[in-house]
């Protein structure tokens, strides 16, 4: 509504006024006195904590006023109930962040990682409404306290998949003797074998072939 948007500015000035002291307006005013208007404006006051009813939200401008826009319904089941407390405090801010539930955050530094960053996208979200983004951070929160630490899985990953392709120029300076990826070369599969099947890209040991069969020029 513009008239209580008006209302609040009416406010600030009035405050800013109230904070000028007497008799100096011919005289000039001071640093303190500055400080002290700046003071005394609505927006520099000091933040109270219960300003969402039980909620502890002490974030600074984050509560704004509410629209002037009809809402609810004018029939069916939900008319004339009251709305939820959470639809409440969302009508009445300016900005619904995801503060209320980014704490006690896990302790490893990639699942931390992982609810900063789903935080930060689903407060930039449309498609998700409020009551659904605290639960999944919540369940989120959850899931990870009770996993072991990403160290762990990492390891078993880089033990079980070992797909990490050396840079040619390293493995001839560093590990010449080291074969981290299995190659063949190009057209590889028209090569005469005695077999039925082809080894294994993942064959640590080569085929066993008998003296006679590899002398065999055929």
């Amino acid at each position: 509504d513009a008239r209580e948007r008006l209302g609040q500015k009416l406010q600030g000035v009035r405050a800013a006024l109230g904070a000028l002291p007497e008799g100096k307006a011919g005289d000039g005013y001071s640093a303190a006195d500055v400080q002290a208007v700046i003071e005394a404006l609505p927006e520099n006051q000091p933040v109270d904590p219960n300003q969402v009813p039980g909620v502890c939200h002490p974030w600074r401008n984050h509560i704004g006023f509410r629209s002037a826009v009809p809402t609810g319904v004018t029939g069916g089941t939900k008319f004339g109930q009251p709305m939820p407390a959470l639809e409440e405090q969302v009508l009445g801010m300016r900005y619904p962040t995801l503060q209320r539930v980014a704490h006690t955050l896990p302790q490893d530094p990639k699942w931390r990682a992982h609810v900063v960053r789903t935080i930060r996208v689903l407060e930039r979200s449309k498609d998700w409404d409020f009551k659904s983004k605290l639960s999944a951070i919540n369940k989120m929160k959850e899931i990870y306290d009770q996993m072991r630490s990403s160290d762990e899985y990492t390891a078993a990953l880089d033990e079980k998949l070992p797909l990490n392709r050396v840079p040619s120029h390293l493995k001839k300076k560093y590990a010449r003797d080291k074969q981290y990826v299995k190659t063949y070369r190009k057209r590889f599969l028209l090569q005469k074998s005695f077999t039925r099947y082809r080894p294994s890209l993942t064959a640590t040991a080569p085929m066993k072939i008998s003296p006679s069969v590899a002398a065999f020029k055929g």
